[in-house]
């Protein structure tokens, strides 16, 4: 609903007049079924602002960027700007069309500021303003991009209106330990302990706590790690090398989860190459773990040995039929998957 509908006058006037003493029952329920506690957020996790010109987007504390608000990842940013509290629309100027950002800082920028704001302007410069155009909001639980009872009702019982369904029962029956399977489920919900993470449910502050630890240039997200890092990427490639398949990868994790079993024929083999997906993103997790807290090195040869390792003992304890041994799997393993 937009602010200057009609019908968002109407709700304003019955509902937000200040002389009501007490809120109305309606008004009581509508609050608590949108409460964090009861539901996740669920509600705000399924709308995303719609940037136009930025009349009603604040700059600083709204995710118009779709990244997290800037002033969660730029908070040394934040308190040296004197515009904390602009809308978007309010932190530059149209010159012949052009949008132009006009920054204002309490002090001059030092060094460090300087390198920070270069990061920050990236940010930033991936968003495109139409001048004349008001900002509105998109229900993304929907494909048509408006809320509708059936589809908040769908948010509520956890079926998300995505096809997802078959991807999640397909995990759950990948012949692997069950506490890989749970880290798989968790990679595919973005919820395990990344820094960003970590950064999101305010455990970690600084920007240069959330840097990902295997490669030092970007934020550490679930995909990043698992999948675009340079450290991730030369993994996979190493583990497509070794099963023979030349293939780009995809960027967001579904995705990727999908195309890892675009050489096979049957159940079987999908899930023989699934067992191989679980064993590479458990392994570049634990190595994350040993880096950081171990102090190990970044040593791409021993985890594509930990992957092989892995994922034969793991078909070799869980899948009937399968009587590879380590040598032939670490030689011809695409020629293993296709005898399932």
């Amino acid at each position: 609903m937009e602010r200057g509908s009609l019908w968002c006058k109407v709700l304003r006037a019955k509902y937000c007049n200040a002389n009501h003493s007490k809120p109305s029952s309606w008004w009581l329920d509508l609050s608590q079924v949108c409460s964090p506690e009861g539901h996740e957020m669920w509600f705000e996790d399924n709308i995303k602002r719609k940037l136009r010109e930025g009349n009603d987007t604040l700059f600083w504390k709204d995710d118009w960027l779709n990244q997290g608000k800037l002033i969660d990842k730029y908070p040394r940013l934040f308190h040296l700007s004197t515009q904390g509290n602009y809308h978007v629309k309010k932190m530059g100027y149209w010159t012949n069309g052009t949008w132009n950002w006009d920054f204002k800082w309490r002090r001059p920028l030092r060094d460090p500021e300087n390198q920070l704001l270069k990061t920050f302007l990236l940010s930033v410069n991936t968003a495109t303003l139409h001048e004349g155009s008001l900002d509105s909001w998109t229900w993304t639980a929907a494909a048509e991009g408006m809320y509708t009872v059936s589809s908040a009702y769908d948010v509520l019982q956890g079926e998300i209106v995505e096809e997802r369904g078959r991807i999640f029962q397909n995990l759950w029956e990948i012949p692997a330990p069950s506490n890989t399977l749970a880290f798989g489920w968790r990679v595919l919900h973005d919820r395990n302990q990344t820094r960003e993470n970590l950064r999101k449910r305010h455990v970690l502050h600084l920007e240069e706590e959330v840097v990902c630890p295997l490669c030092f240039h970007a934020e550490e997200s679930s995909s990043h790690l698992l999948f675009t890092c340079p450290f991730a990427w030369n993994v996979w490639m190493a583990t497509y090398k070794w099963l023979g398949i030349t293939t780009v990868l995809p960027k967001e994790v579904e995705g990727h989860f999908l195309q890892h079993i675009s050489f096979c024929w049957s159940k079987r083999q999908m899930l023989g190459a699934w067992v191989i997906w679980i064993s590479v993103i458990w392994s570049i997790w634990s190595h994350r773990n040993a880096i950081i807290f171990k102090e190990g090195n970044v040593d791409v040869d021993k985890v594509i040995d930990l992957i092989q390792f892995r994922s034969w003992s793991w078909l070799r304890g869980k899948f009937k039929g399968f009587c590879c041994s380590l040598y032939d799997w670490q030689i011809q393993p695409a020629f293993a998957i296709a005898m399932l």
